[in-house]
């Protein structure tokens, strides 16, 4: 991978953090080189959940937290890896997309939790992961770090290609001495179109598609001689495609497709799906240039 001092940051979350999420974090920065930065926000002037709060009480409990979550990676990394902490006043989207732009990696941890709570905690998932300026590693509940596959996937989308992704994946597969898997999917989007085209078109579409996505990544097939690359072409959904293809999987990497909008449009209804749904840790990869990291970032 690329060389670099910037540290793999955790978001710090007022839940508790699964141990297979603290060793992800701890395995990507000691691959990388790299400490760990754990990242909690505060905002001292939040006062609609808890108005009869000191304002003290409340920043006692934020570095209390902090505390504990630095023990708790320190006897997961020992020395492999230093950890370093950081209570930074705002809202959580804005202190993370902040922390960001001198990182390499940001992990965060992503919750089976009600569709209610899943309309606030995805929508600051989703809000990191389209504006973050370094690549988002979203950690799944009930994910097992020892339960190795072997295995890389990076998600292709024909008209949008990510080179960020590629790059990443390859990277990902070279360090980890996996497979790497390259799969595109599509499907005909009515029943009408779907049933026609499967008893018509379907196997020349395969293998048409699967000629082309071996052209466009040839150049990185070219640069990783050491890396096993399996160019994979499916007739499904994408989401459930890539889905699917998670639960065999150690990462699942996607490219983040255009420039960063408001509430993670930049994502595409295809990533935000993943966000729900991946086995595997899912690794967003941003844009060169494209990340929007803003002081004046509030959302909580």
């Amino acid at each position: 991978m690329t060389t670099t001092t910037a540290p793999v940051v955790v978001g710090v979350a007022a839940s508790t953090m699964d141990d297979d999420v603290l060793r992800f974090a701890v395995d990507a920065a000691e691959r990388r080189g790299v400490p760990i930065l754990l990242v909690h926000a505060y905002n001292p002037d939040y006062h609609a959940a808890s108005p009869v709060i000191p304002e003290n009480d409340r920043r006692e409990v934020a570095n209390q937290l902090l505390a504990e979550t630095f023990d708790r990676f320190s006897k997961i990394a020992g020395d492999r890896v230093e950890i370093l902490t950081l209570l930074a006043e705002g809202g959580t989207v804005g202190v993370l997309l902040r922390a960001s732009s001198e990182a390499s990696l940001l992990v965060l941890r992503r919750r089976d939790i009600s569709a209610l709570g899943r309309v606030f905690t995805g929508s600051i998932i989703s809000g990191v992961a389209a504006r973050a300026a370094c690549p988002v590693a979203m950690v799944p509940a009930g994910w097992h770090a020892g339960e190795a596959r072997g295995r890389i996937v990076v998600g292709i989308d024909e008209t949008a290609i990510s080179a960020e992704a590629l790059d990443l994946g390859f990277d990902l597969a070279h360090v980890r001495g996996a497979r790497l898997t390259v799969l595109h999917a599509w499907r005909a989007p009515t029943f009408y179109d779907d049933v026609i085209f499967a008893r018509t078109s379907e196997q020349s579409w395969r293998e048409a598609a699967r000629l082309r996505l071996e052209e466009t990544v040839a150049p990185w097939v070219q640069r990783h001689g050491d890396v096993t690359v399996d160019v994979v072409v499916e007739y499904e959904r994408p989401a459930t495609a890539l889905a699917r293809a998670s639960a065999e999987s150690d990462v699942l990497v996607v490219g983040r497709r255009t420039r960063p909008l408001p509430r993670g449009v930049a994502l595409g209804s295809v990533t935000g799906a993943l966000i729900r749904t991946t086995a595997c840790p899912l690794v967003v990869a941003p844009l060169a240039g494209d990340a929007e990291p803003t002081a004046a970032e509030g959302t909580s």
